[in-house]
């Protein structure tokens, strides 16, 4: 990240390291994008963050209509921050009852990155799901011409993309994403 603000082409992207947990930005975002980590949040040995508190910092960071994206590692129902510390995801029902007793409603979810044979109790780090990797790949990601995706590559826009083989090959699970690098947590607006 530090590499390519260096390069000096993304006028309306700044990078900010704040400690673990923290949300504080200068200015309203339009969205704020949390990727397979919302989980670490509970975890003890990371620091102590009340999620509740995260969120309600999140909403008031976002501009109105603002977008909160999380996409986390699935749980089972009722797991402790021990189990969540264990396996490394998190129990969906928790994650949007917190999320909306911050103030945000749930407008959709995606199914794209279901699959039926997650065992929800498995380590995010076994073998079985290791090697699994996801990203969010636009027109102009550092996928250079989208390589193993050129058949795939989507027309319009970006998607999110599946490697079963630590990233020798990919997929594309699904589609929309806007045409810009999707590597950040926080995006504003084009000025």
């Amino acid at each position: 990240d530090r590499t390519m603000m260096a390069e000096g082409k993304w006028k309306n992207v700044s990078l900010d390291v704040q400690p673990f947990g923290t949300v504080n930005f200068p200015k309203p975002l339009d969205l704020a994008w949390v990727t397979q980590n919302y989980h670490d949040l509970k975890i003890a040995k990371y620091g102590p963050v009340d999620t509740v508190a995260f969120d309600r910092a999140v909403y008031k960071a976002l501009k109105p209509g603002g977008i909160f994206f999380v996409l986390d590692h699935q749980g089972w129902p009722g797991m402790t921050d021990d189990d969540i510390a264990k396996v490394h995801r998190i129990d969906k029902a928790q994650v949007i009852r917190e999320v909306t007793s911050a103030g945000f409603k749930l407008q959709s979810e995606g199914t794209f990155l279901h699959r039926p044979t997650d065992d929800h109790h498995m380590v995010i780090f076994d073998p079985k799901v290791k090697g699994k990797l996801y990203a969010a790949c636009s027109t102009r990601h550092d996928i250079p011409g989208w390589g193993p995706l050129t058949a795939n590559k989507p027309n319009d826009a970006g998607g999110v993309c599946v490697s079963d083989d630590y990233g020798a090959s990919w997929s594309v699970l699904g589609h929309g994403l806007p045409v810009l690098p999707c590597v950040l947590i926080a995006m504003d607006s084009v000025p």
